[in-house]
């Protein structure tokens, strides 16, 4: 026995193989329980029993969230970028059986299963409470505050779905960091979920948009959303397997950049056919936030990598161009990109101008905000802002920031993120190539920031994950470095 450890520790090699193969068997279980979790889920979904999702579903994830994160990272980023794709389907589906249902539980679903590793990011806190980590510290404050607020103005229940939405992806990005040391092979695994999301939900958007699923047109008709369309083929904004065209543009916008700076040869394949179903979702926001992520690796990449960008978009552009002689993409395209050359004719933009008009006039009636737990009671249509505040928090980051945590929070919240900034484009990286194409997300969602919420919400999740990704290959860096001194 000893003969052996000594072995190892001599031949690096030996060592590294001995550690995979004793990490087979637990890899091996991981993804077994990645393939039951599927398949109990898809039977449930298909039996008289469905109904027992709604409440089960959420119960299963967290089990499933908390077993792969002490077992396979890999896999916990894997299943958690799946949640985020396909869970408002399963709501959809769910729902097309048993009947409309509010709350809708199953949608806790992605944000619940990035908590499980609170638990240990508590025991272990003197590796996670670093002076790097401090903005997020600020962050997390003011959305005690904004809780504190909310509780004296909203049902405890909205409070704490809003402050699951807010604080789960920070959690998220605390775990990145905590696990530095693994950061590139967890990479990995998000950008592969990333590049096959992106293909399945633009092949299931496409088809939403020429076929509308029985289960898509029933939610269509159940919920108040006037500016996705009708419920029939071809009039619809696409918004595929996820909650909101934006939701679906920003969720695209980030698989674009992913497949862009990707080695995956099916990136061919996926960026074509996201392209067109991100052009379909007609979500402006979406795609500033892809033109400015894919103009950063431009300026970032080496000239090898440029050119092989150059040429993956001219493909795709023109798979894009044969795909806009259909009479029905062409005809939904050009009324929309007609009212790009005149904004006063464009009503979503003169309503987001009337709404900050708004929201700012609400600053004189309460300063404070009104806490969280305002957007989903204002969602479900228990509470009506008044006094001047903004009622469409879902179209800019600043509405959303200043109704629920007011000036003096929203004001911590946003000069918090200098310094985070500051740390994600300083500093070398252990995986370049992971770092630019994070900084490129990250460099995407703020782009859309005064045209979507991407603090918080499904979109928090990804703006979040690039930070979480860009602190942790730079720290990782710098404790390697530090080791090598010594």
């Amino acid at each position: 026995m000893s003969a052996i450890t000594s072995a190892e520790s001599s031949f690096p090699a030996i060592a590294e193989r001995t550690q995979l193969l004793q990490g087979a068997p637990r890899r091996s279980n991981c993804r077994w329980a990645l393939i039951a979790f599927a398949l109990v889920t898809v039977a449930l979904l298909w039996s008289p029993a469905s109904n027992v999702l709604l409440y089960i579903f959420p119960v299963m994830t967290v089990l499933l969230a908390s077993y792969l994160y002490r077992n396979n990272l890999a896999d916990y980023v894997t299943l958690v970028c799946w949640l985020w794709f396909l869970t408002p389907l399963l709501r959809r589906m769910v729902d097309y059986h048993v009947g409309f249902a509010r709350p809708a539980l199953i949608l806790l679903a992605p944000p619940l299963a990035l908590c499980p590793p609170a638990i240990w990011l508590f025991a272990g806190w003197r590796k996670v409470l670093r002076p790097y980590t401090a903005p997020m510290l600020c962050v997390l404050a003011t959305y005690v505050y904004a809780a504190f607020m909310g509780v004296l103005n909203f049902d405890p229940r909205f409070v704490f779905q809003d402050l699951l939405t807010w604080a789960a992806p920070v959690i998220f990005a605390f775990t990145l960091i905590h696990h530095r040391d693994q950061a590139p092979e967890m990479f990995r695994a998000l950008e592969k979920a990333f590049i096959y999301g992106l293909l399945a939900v633009s092949v299931y958007g496409i088809a939403q948009f020429f076929l509308m699923p029985a289960w898509d047109a029933f939610w269509m008709g159940r919920i108040t959303m006037d500016s996705i369309g009708n419920p029939r083929p071809t009039e619809v904004r696409v918004f595929s397997s996820m909650n909101a065209p934006q939701t679906l543009a920003s969720f695209l916008a980030t698989g674009l950049i992913a497949a862009f700076n990707s080695r995956f040869r099916i990136r061919f394949v996926a960026i074509p056919v996201g392209l067109l179903c991100l052009a379909l979702s007609l979500a402006r926001s979406g795609w500033v936030a892809a033109a400015a992520g894919i103009l950063y690796l431009l300026w970032k990449l080496p000239q090898r990598q440029r050119f092989q960008l150059v040429i993956a978009g001219l493909v795709a552009a023109v798979a894009l161009i044969f795909a806009l002689q259909n009479p029905d993409l062409e005809k939904v395209l050009s009324s929309r990109f007609d009212s790009l050359s005149d904004v006063r004719k464009d009503g979503s933009f003169m309503d987001r101008v009337y709404g900050y008009q708004l929201l700012f006039g609400g600053f004189l009636n309460n300063p404070f905000g009104l806490g969280m737990g305002v957007t989903p009671a204002v969602e479900e249509a228990k509470f009506v802002i008044r006094d001047g505040w903004n009622s469409d928090l879902q179209d800019s980051t600043v509405a959303t920031v200043m109704t629920t945590m007011g000036l003096a929070g929203g004001l911590v919240l946003v000069f918090s993120f200098f310094p985070i900034a500051r740390k994600v484009f300083r500093g070398a990286s252990v995986d370049i190539v992971a770092t630019h194409t994070m900084q490129a997300v990250f460099i995407a969602m703020m782009a859309e920031a005064g045209l979507d919420a991407v603090v918080a919400t499904p979109t928090g999740f990804l703006t979040w994950t690039s930070i979480g990704f860009c602190m942790a290959l730079s720290i990782a860096d710098e404790e390697f470095n530090l080791r090598w001194k010594r």
